[in-house]
């Protein structure tokens, strides 16, 4: 096995990161793997500390932190023009709890086996997804898992605000979706879906090549990660009663037999929406619409337990 490059999140999992840190290098020193250790100091670090790993000649590159962590990681190795993406492989080992990526890539969360994983070479090639603004196209975002907009971009910035506020746990995406229900207002949203049109009034829209976002909540269920295909889900206006009902049917997949949403899959969906919505990437807010988003297939290796 190659030397590894960990890019460390200290932050991650309400500063899990931190605390477990000697844990996750102990594993690592069990199986005899040789790595070194970059921390982050601030949000996008991860990005650069990965190219910085590159430079350096490391070829296998694993996240310590959540899916934020991972997704710039993933940004990093694929902007990166010192080598071949193809010659990398990337990686996480899940702190904290959502690890929604994870759950498509049966990662466990247990550090024992996340490591375990890492040290067997268990490697697949997966799709990668690149969301570009319309607006200001030198703004970019690859992400490894899913994509969101409307409603699920709103909720992943409130849960970004609470984690960088110290409140921080297993909770805190559902507190912030309750608390969001009642400031978010449904937008009239113009999807390009490969060639054909899709108009309606939106909640939200995931498009995806993983299964799971928002810590657990399988969004696109019939999501597979390296077919070349983007898995879209959208939800249109619905009432609060309904919408608060409707939550457990999220973490099941169940949802998709609910009148108000509607799927399909493409290789290139252009989105606009009057007035603009906000976009995430991996749970990370990224700006907002209008966006291209588009699909890289077998783009990039990663360590996963479908090996």
């Amino acid at each position: 096995m190659e030397r590894i490059g960990l890019v460390v999140n200290e932050n991650a999992g309400n500063s899990l990161g931190k605390k477990d840190l000697h844990r996750i290098e102990a594993e690592l020193q069990k199986h005899g793997l040789e790595y070194t250790v970059l921390k982050t100091d601030y949000q996008g670090h991860a990005m650069n500390l990965a190219e910085d790993l590159i430079r350096q000649g490391f070829r296998r590159i694993v996240g310590v932190g959540g899916d934020g962590t991972l997704n710039e990681v993933l940004n990093g190795a694929m902007r990166q023009d010192h080598v071949s993406v193809s010659e990398l492989v990337i990686g996480n080992i899940p702190v904290g709890s959502g690890n929604d990526w994870g759950r498509t890539m049966l990662v466990p969360n247990d550090y024992p086996e996340a490591v375990r994983l890492i040290a067997e070479g268990k490697i697949v090639k997966q799709d990668v997804g690149l969301v570009t603004s319309l607006n200001h196209p030198e703004n970019k975002r690859y992400f490894i898992n899913v994509a969101g907009g409307g409603f699920d971009a709103f909720v992943a910035r409130k849960t970004n605000q609470l984690k960088q506020n110290g409140k921080g746990s297993a909770f805190t995406y559902l507190l912030a979706l309750f608390t969001s229900m009642f400031k978010f207002k449904s937008s009239k949203v113009k999807l390009m879906i490969d060639d054909t049109p899709f108009e309606d009034t939106l909640l939200s829209f995931s498009i995806g090549i993983g299964q799971y976002n928002g810590g657990g909540m399988k969004q696109l269920p019939n999501a597979i990660y390296n077919d070349g295909l983007l898995d879209i889900t959208t939800i249109r206006h619905i009432t609060h009663f309904k919408m608060v009902r409707s939550v457990p049917k999220l973490y099941d997949g169940s949802h998709l037999a609910l009148k108000e949403v509607k799927t399909f899959t493409a290789r290139r969906v252009v989105v606009q929406s009057s007035p603009n919505v906000l976009i995430e990437t991996d749970g990370e807010n990224c700006g907002e619409t209008p966006v291209e988003v588009t699909i890289f297939p077998l783009a990039i290796q990663v360590f996963s337990g479908l090996a």
